[in-house]
């Protein structure tokens, strides 16, 4: 049961062997037994049993809305549910922080027929916080576990969607990224994670770090699972203006993009210019995954150089001048019982509460504080056009011209596609003998995941890499 996909537990359903009541158990009953030794999981949603109920009462009257109807989904805790969760982005000044109103994305995926089962944890502010803190710390609700081995780090930011996924403490999850966030932890916790186009999904009532970079999006165990939560996600928002190039793009089927047959003949460019920094296991693994690309009919092109800025670039000040701006006007226009409205009001509630608050340490969100907070600073401007020069003009956008390719695929996590705002696609690839994750990573041009989809789905079905992890306390 663990492993079924969605498409699985619906035909379970539609029979009459499961109800979406009994899902929504078993996982309560995976949470309580596993999560206190993984801390993936922030809160629960207090109707989700009810919730489970009236859609299995739906279906019987009306038939299931869709393919999400009656899956229990988890979202990072850092996207507004105007319910009985709170939403946090792990910090304790905002321990008791309620949204008026659900964020479209979570509006979306209620009308898919999905049940919100509960939050996940995560780095805290998105890793946004200080200096040195491993990844999928939160003073709220501790030190996210990887699954797969607690010496490990569960990496990024979407560490507890990752983790939660991973462990079958819920059918998919959503998680954030401005940087990695979510093709990091996927690749750590072997699952499939999708960082779609900059403005496919709308990133209204989301605690932002960056207005060009951040975006939600899926993650799953499969790439049909994280299709279809991507498919039930996207869509304009009139409050996001990074939706408003959405009513001009072919919306494409994602779960019709799912065929085998449409990836023969279509070509990607493989990065190699840095195979010979990659370990022997890592190696290894990186020439099965192009020979079951190429096994998948799926035409390869070797990148050899020219492009060595795609996966190691250089650290930007860009996020440090946007969290100010955008996290100022989400605590402007959210309620919370500390009475924080602006990131200086956060800075200095740590400081009077450093026993609790500051664990490590908050000098990242320090840097950006001292940060106008209006984006006209030169340094800022001038950074803005750089990185997005030489990511997308310069970088994912030019090879693929140049080369006449369909995407590019990495043998590991790059920052190119966060930096561009380009979409891109985690999926597993193997493990390390000293348990790390290896996944690897279809990226194209802004709003060709449907082409994304295909090119991993035929890849996912001719390697079969993930395997499950042996649980802690299992």
């Amino acid at each position: 049961m663990e492993e079924w996909t969605i498409r699985e537990i619906q035909k379970k359903i539609d029979e009459g062997s499961l109800t979406s009541y009994d899902l929504t158990v078993f996982y309560l009953k995976r949470i309580a037994r596993l999560d206190p030794a993984l801390h993936s999981v922030a809160e629960l949603n207090p109707d989700a049993l009810f919730i489970a109920q009236a859609l299995d009462m739906e279906r019987e009257k009306k038939g299931k809305r869709s393919l999400l109807h009656g899956i229990p989904i988890l979202l990072k805790d850092n996207i507004d549910t105007g319910d009985k969760m709170h939403t946090t982005a792990g910090t304790i000044a905002l321990e008791n922080a309620y949204a008026k109103e659900d964020a479209p994305l979570v509006k979306a995926l209620r009308k898919a027929g999905a049940v919100i089962l509960g939050k996940a944890n995560l780095s805290e502010l998105a890793n946004f916080f200080g200096d040195g803190i491993p990844s999928g710390f939160s003073t709220r609700c501790g030190q996210v576990v990887n699954p797969y081995d607690k010496n490990i780090s569960p990496s990024g930011s979407s560490s507890g969607s990752g983790v939660a996924v991973a462990a079958h403490l819920c059918t998919a999850a959503v998680g954030t990224e401005t940087d990695g966030s979510i093709i990091y932890p996927a690749e750590a916790n072997s699952v499939v994670g999708i960082k779609p186009t900059v403005g496919l999904i709308s990133r209204s009532g989301i605690i932002p770090i960056s207005s060009t970079q951040d975006t939600a999006g899926p993650m799953a165990k499969t790439v049909e699972d994280a299709a279809v939560l991507l498919e039930a996600m996207r869509g304009y928002d009139e409050k996001d203006a990074a939706t408003y190039r959405l009513p001009f793009v072919e919306q494409e089927s994602y779960l019709a993009a799912l065929d085998t047959e449409k990836a023969k003949g279509m070509r990607v460019g493989v990065y190699m210019e840095n195979f010979d920094t990659l370990k022997e296991e890592q190696k290894a693994l990186w020439q099965e995954a192009i020979l079951a690309i190429k096994t998948a009919g799926i035409q390869v092109i070797e990148i050899k150089e020219g492009y060595g800025h795609l996966l190691h670039m250089e650290e930007s000040p860009l996020l440090s001048h946007e969290f100010k701006s955008g996290l100022n006007y989400y605590l402007a226009t959210h309620e919370n019982e500390h009475g924080i409205h602006t990131l200086t009001d956060l800075i200095d509630f740590n400081e009077k509460h450093k026993e609790i608050c500051l664990k490590y340490n908050q000098e990242e969100i320090k840097r950006s504080d001292k940060k106008s907070g209006r984006l006209t600073e030169p340094e800022y401007i001038g950074r803005l056009l750089y990185d997005r020069k030489i990511s997308k003009t310069e970088g994912i956008d030019k090879v693929l011209a140049e080369k006449d390719l369909d995407a590019l695929v990495f043998p590991c996590c790059t920052s190119a596609p966060a930096r561009s705002g380009n979409p891109c696609i985690s999926v597993p690839a193997g493990r390390l003998k000293d348990h790390n994750g290896f996944n690897i990573i279809f990226t194209g041009l802004q709003f060709t995941e449907a082409k994304l989809l295909t090119l991993a789905y035929a890849y996912e079905r001719n390697s079969l890499k993930r395997r499950p992890p042996c649980l802690l306390e299992e």
